[in-house]
């Protein structure tokens, strides 16, 4: 297979604590796509950090796909790199279709946001730790799975799908725990194959293991922004199986693999109800 050139969107710096034992989020994110790519595969991660110097942004047309990281900040924020992140990111899926995007937590929001959606708080209710998301049958087509595992660390969501997204999963908490885009609307509802599929976005972190998880909780319980029992439940729940590195990380490979084509996915983005 040939070289796959990633461009990490990077939000946010991660607490002190994981920096010390684990990194920043780029070398987070290249240990997890390292460890579940398939052995045959060759990629290079290139991180720009849009939160701290915004003026960095990818030339679209030197990646081959974009993945947006977590972050503590709020997608409804208004602030001017928040703002003009999703500009960039709705300028991208319209332009560049040959770029797949891929959202996680904060990049799931922001991708929500940018095209058509919107992201808002939960009334206070966290999601921390190791949660089972319900999946859809388009769900259990892209992860080969009845539900699926995975790391969360959020209190803000997405309330209702953006026109033409394909929801995945759902639980209790939040009802858009993934989406996926198709480069053009199937008209016998047939589930789009990866190769079909433009952009995949998931609520929670398949990134994130629980020693990662415990010590944010940890951060974030000395802040007081978590009490004491909340904290203890997410350090146990941080620790419980989850399909990170198995199922979500195959499935995200999967459609960074797959062919696509360009001319499809653009007029289908082009009339669309709303973007950026």
């Amino acid at each position: 297979m040939g070289h796959l050139r990633i461009a990490l969107l990077v939000n946010d710096t991660p607490v002190q604590p994981v920096i010390d034992e684990f990194g920043k989020y780029p070398q987070i994110y290249e240990r997890w796509l390292s460890e579940s790519k398939p052995e045959d595969v060759a990629f290079e991660l290139t991180p720009f950090d849009v939160f701290d110097s915004p003026e960095e942004y990818p030339n679209p047309t030197e990646y081959d796909a974009m993945i947006l990281t977590g972050s503590a900040a709020s997608a409804y924020a208004p602030l001017p790199w928040i703002e003009q992140l999703k500009e960039y990111v709705a300028r991208v899926a319209r332009d560049h279709p040959r770029v797949r995007l891929i959202g996680i937590c904060f990049g799931h929001q922001i991708i929500a946001s940018a095209l058509g959606g919107d992201c808002v708080p939960n009334d206070g209710i966290w999601e921390i730790g190791v949660t089972e998301v319900d999946l859809t049958p388009a769900g259990r087509d892209v992860f080969e799975l009845e539900s699926v595992a995975i790391q969360q660390f959020h209190r803000d969501h997405v309330p209702s799908l953006p026109s033409g997204f394909i929801l995945l999963g759902s639980t209790t908490t939040s009802p858009i725990q993934g989406m996926l885009l198709p480069y053009s609307p199937s008209a016998d509802g047939a589930i789009p194959t990866a190769q079909d599929t433009h952009i995949l976005t998931v609520q929670g972190h398949p990134e994130f293991t629980g020693p990662i998880v415990e010590k944010i909780t940890g951060v974030r319980e000395q802040r007081g922004i978590l009490d004491k029992a909340r904290a203890a439940r997410a350090r146990t729940d941080a620790y419980k199986p989850h399909d990170g590195a198995g199922a979500i990380a195959k499935a995200v490979w999967k459609i960074l693999l797959a062919p696509s084509t360009q001319q499809t996915q653009q007029s289908h983005l082009k009339s669309g109800d709303k973007v950026l």
